[in-house]
């Protein structure tokens, strides 16, 4: 089943991000239903670019083998001919895909688990708004809550194609969005040079399964 949740004002450009569950122990073809942790991290990743194409290809009216991905120097996927934009991240068995026609989009999605040592961290990775908000938080809430600032990073940094080292400057140009309505995910996605419009879905499930992992 499908939840929506969609927020959109005049003028803004519009996004859709599909949350994807990847269920590797729902497959048919013979799978255990127990892989090791490099194993599982191959599937993931295997089954995260099956439901990739799926998506585009519903979106762009054909065959999930004929949707035009590419690599580029850096290995990240895109689409030729820049019809459709889009972003994608993993996480613990959960795939995040932001799409748009209407402007560069980033998406990031992280599985709220505990985090070791994570105030030593929470210095070097956030802004002064971001570390003032985790080190106000109840010890039970503090990992939550820096995780929706590093999506919000990170996504912001994928909106303007850059680095990490780049992310004080990308969080302020490339405003973002959050989702407060997925249980034990922090996901956010952002747009460079406006506020995003978002829709949310939230999610949909999808197996182990052979396809074309490029």
């Amino acid at each position: 089943m499908v939840e929506s949740v969609s927020f959109r004002a005049l003028g803004e450009p519009r996004v859709v991000v599909q949350v994807v569950r990847l269920d590797l122990d729902c497959g048919d073809h013979g799978r255990p239903a127990s892989l090791s942790p490099a194993h599982r991290r191959r599937e993931e990743f295997v089954a995260g670019r099956r439901a990739l194409r799926v998506h585009l290809a519903t979106l762009l009216g054909c065959a999930p083998a004929d949707v035009p991905l590419r690599l580029d120097e850096g290995g990240r996927p895109y689409l030729a001919g820049g019809e459709l934009r889009f972003s994608i991240s993993r996480s613990e068995g959960w795939l995040a895909i932001a799409t748009s026609r209407d402007c560069h989009v980033g998406v990031d999605v992280e599985a709220v688990r505990p985090l070791p040592n994570i105030d030593a961290v929470v210095d070097h990775v956030l802004p002064p708004r971001g570390r003032a908000e985790v080190l106000a938080a109840a010890p039970v809430e503090r990992v939550a809550v820096f995780l929706r600032w590093w999506t919000r990073i990170e996504a912001a940094v994928k909106a303007c194609g850059d680095g990490l080292d780049a992310a004080p400057a990308c969080l302020a140009a490339a405003p973002q969005a959050s989702c407060d309505v997925a249980p034990g995910l922090a996901l956010a996605a952002a747009v460079r040079g406006a506020r995003p419009a978002v829709e949310w879905r939230l999610p949909t499930t999808v197996g182990a399964a052979p396809g074309v992992s490029r």
